[in-house]
C-alpha cells in the first residue's frame, strides 16, 4: 500500500508512470491526501495526467485535489483532514483502516479462488 501526502503524492504519480508494471504490479492501492500539482505554488511539483495502474484514493478539499483524483482515476474524498500543526485525525485513520482492510479482503478472495481453481490435489 502506498501513502502520500501533499507533494509526494505527485511523486507517486510519477514513479507510478516510470516505472517497471512489475513494480508498481506490487502496490495493492493508494491513498493520496491533499496532493499538489500544477498551482502557482507547486508547478514545480507538477503531476502527470494519466491514470494510476492501481486503485487509489485522493483526500482533498480544494479543487486541485479533486481534480488530481479524477485525472488519476481514483476515488474521491472529499473534506480536509490534517491540520499542519497536529498528527492525522481520527478521519484519515478510520479511512486508512477501512482501505487496508479492503486490500486484505481483496487478497483473500483472491487466494480463495486460486485455490478453487486448482483444487484439491
Amino acid at each position: 500500500m502506498l501513502l502520500a501526502q501533499g507533494s509526494a503524492c505527485a511523486a507517486a504519480a510519477w514513479w507510478a508512470r516510470l516505472s517497471p508494471k512489475a513494480y508498481t504490479a506490487n502496490v495493492a492501492g493508494a491513498l493520496l491526501v491533499a496532493p499538489e500539482g500544477t498551482s502557482l505554488d507547486h508547478r514545480n511539483f507538477a503531476a502527470p495526467k494519466i491514470g494510476l495502474p492501481f486503485p487509489s484514493i485522493v483526500v482533498g478539499a480544494d479543487d486541485e485535489a479533486q481534480r488530481l483524483g479524477v485525472e488519476w482515476g481514483s476515488r474521491l474524498i472529499d473534506g480536509p483532514l490534517l491540520n499542519a500543526a497536529t498528527a492525522p485525525t481520527n478521519r484519515l485513520r478510520a479511512i486508512i483502516e477501512r482501505f487496508t482492510s479492503a486490500v486484505v479482503e481483496r487478497d483473500v478472495i483472491a487466494a480463495y479462488r486460486i485455490i478453487q481453481a486448482i483444487g484439491d490435489a
